[in-house]
Order: structure tokens, then sequence, then C-alpha cells
């Protein structure tokens, strides 16, 4: 791929009021690169470059993995794939905003929250909470690794493991849980992309694409997913329509139809495409997905 074949424009996405991000950020600074069709009748490739706070330091090899991205988008294989409805859950924060939105939640049989951000008296009364709010919902609680084993555990021995489709994440060394709970891998599984049949099997495997260094590290860990039977489950990370999308298609080539961690586009409030993706009740419809895309001026 020719250097000279890839355009970039660049743009301020702004986040809503009182939703930002953990970083207090208010807007985003993002780069949609694209790269021409070279086949009649196929649409310009896109992807999305937009950094995040801590996660994203090295910016060369992430720039890398934009254009291993685009290489494998652009394959006219790929582009002509059927795009299927594709299920999300929502994510709950315990800020005190959740029960005035609580109706919206209904709908979904899987539930994402934030925990490990206040006292474990606080995150056990919160958990308790939800339970009685959506007595038919399971959750699936991420702690961002700030649990140490002891705290996490006597998390786990005070609630009903029977509302928990799996923790992610829960301590920086949650590959050790996988034999007594159900664990979901996030961050661990950076090192495992080029090799994962060296993971001992958890009961999902949260992938966000651009924290890789190659797109077919991504495309092993799919792989290993569905040998294995367990969902592979894409994460957005305030992500425009444009990475939606592409995050969209590639949960097409996962096993099942586990709900996808999409969550954070409902925190933007702004869209770097005239046609952004909707959502309608628990699913983003087909529909939108393969509406072209059209950058604005």
């Amino acid at each position: 791929m020719k250097k000279a074949n890839l355009k970039k424009k660049s743009f301020t996405l702004p986040l809503k009021k009182n939703q930002a991000s953990p970083n207090s950020l208010r807007s985003r600074r993002v780069e949609i690169w694209t790269l021409p069709a070279r086949d009649r009748g196929l649409e310009e490739t896109m992807v999305e470059y937009a950094p995040f706070p801590g996660l994203h330091r090295d910016l060369d090899r992430y720039r890398r993995y934009l254009l291993s991205e685009l290489r494998f988008l652009a394959q006219r294989s790929w582009r002509e794939t059927p795009i299927r409805d594709i299920p999300f859950h929502p994510l709950i924060r315990d800020d005190k905003t959740w029960e005035a939105k609580a109706e919206s939640y209904g709908p979904f049989q899987r539930i994402k929250i934030k925990c490990a951000g206040r006292s474990l008296d606080d995150d056990i009364h919160f958990f308790h909470a939800l339970c009685r709010r959506f007595p038919r919902a399971q959750f699936r609680v991420d702690a961002n690794r700030l649990w140490d084993e002891k705290t996490f555990r006597r998390f786990g021995e005070r609630i009903d493991l029977s509302r928990i489709d799996y923790f992610e994440e829960p301590t920086p060394n949650a590959l050790a849980l996988t034999q007594d709970f159900p664990i979901a891998l996030d961050e661990t599984l950076l090192a495992y992309g080029e090799r994962p049949d060296e993971l001992r099997t958890p009961k999902a495997l949260i992938l966000k694409p651009h924290l890789y260094e190659d797109m077919e590290q991504v495309l092993n860990l799919i792989r290993w997913a569905d040998q294995k039977k367990i969902p592979a489950i894409m994460s957005s990370l305030f992500n425009s329509s444009v990475g939606t999308q592409n995050l969209l298609r590639l949960t097409c080539l996962c096993h099942g139809d586990s709900p996808q961690g999409l969550d954070p586009l409902f925190h933007l409030e702004g869209d770097v495409v005239q046609n952004p993706l909707k959502a309608e009740g628990p699913h983003f419809p087909a529909r939108e997905v393969t509406k072209r895309l059209v950058l604005k001026s």
C-alpha cells in the first residue's frame, strides 16, 4: 500500500456534558484516514485514529495498526460480507443518575456496570440495587483491574453469582482467576495476540482492536474464541461512527450473538459523518451499518 494513496481529515468530536470519559475529556481530536476504492462499485475504505489518553502512548505503532486495518477492510471479499443486526449492552455507572434512566435499560438482558471506584460496601450496595431494579438481567462487572484478589473474592462472597455474566479484568492478574470465576479478559489479551493457545480459556474475550500492533493479532484472537466457543466482544473507546462501523463489521466474524461493548457511542454529542449509526432497542440495525458514510466538510 503506497502512502500516496492515503488521505487524512481531522475533526473535533465533542462529548456530552457531564458524560465525559474517566479522563474528564470534553472533546477528542479524531483523524479519519481513507483509502480510495480501486474496484468500481466499492466505497472508499475509512478507519479512525483517535488516541485515548493512557492507552495509545506509541502513536507510530498505532498508525501501523491503522495501515494493517485498512489493508484488511479494503479486501473485496470482506467488503461484500453481509452485515447482521448486532446486539449490544448498555453501560451503567454508580453516578446517582442511573435510576432516572433505568426504564431505557429495560429491554437489555446483559448490562455492563463499573465497580471499584468507591468502597467495597458501596459497590455491593450498587450491585444489589441493580439486581432489584433489573430482575431478569445478568451483569458484566468491570473493575478496571482496581481490585486486589482478596477484595474481589470478598465481593464475590457477598453477591448472588448467578446474576453475573462475567467479571471483566477484576484484578491485574485476572488470568489466574479463570478457574474459580467467570472471567472476561481484556488488557491481558494484548500479550497473547500472536499466541492465544497459551491462554487459559476465559468466559469471554474483550477486544479493543486499536490497542493491538497488527490487525492479524485481532483476527487470531477472534478465530481462537470461535474454536473455544466463547464470545469475542468488540469494545468501543468513544469511537465515532466510522470506528463503530468497523467494530460492527468485525463483530460479524465472531461466534454467537453475545451483546457487544459499544455503549460509549451514546456519550458522543456530535459525529464526524452525515449518516451516523443509530440504535433501536438493544440492537444496532444492519440497515444503518450499510449506509454510505460521507465525511463532513
